[in-house]
């Protein structure tokens, strides 16, 4: 996907996690995440960065940016499906904590 059209394409879908690389053509990871802006917090979307870049700056700005975890390259295949899952399992948790505060009130 091009990365100039991924944010039109959150705001239309809003998927539970974004798997994204940090180099791209147009727009790096950082800058995609930056146009998500608040799209990202208002709907609990997770982001998993991917980079063969993966020296400590790079990885400390990711975090500072919200994204919430950070794979280097080459990566295990193993490690990569772990790791979503549990970014899935976190987001279906928070919906169901979402949903019982709202009966509450």
């Amino acid at each position: 996907m091009d990365s100039r059209a991924v944010a039109e394409y959150i705001s239309q879908t809003t998927p539970d996690l974004i798997l994204l690389d940090l180099k791209m053509p147009f727009l790096d990871g950082f800058q995609v995440v930056e146009n998500l802006g608040n799209v990202l917090a208002d709907h609990f979307i997770q982001v998993i960065m991917i980079s063969a870049q993966d020296d400590h700056t790079n990885k400390i700005s990711a975090l500072d940016l919200g994204i919430m975890d950070f794979i280097g390259k080459p990566f295990d295949n193993v490690e990569v499906v772990l790791r979503v899952n549990k970014a899935i399992e976190l987001k279906k948790l928070h919906e169901a904590l979402k949903q019982k505060n709202q009966v509450l009130q």
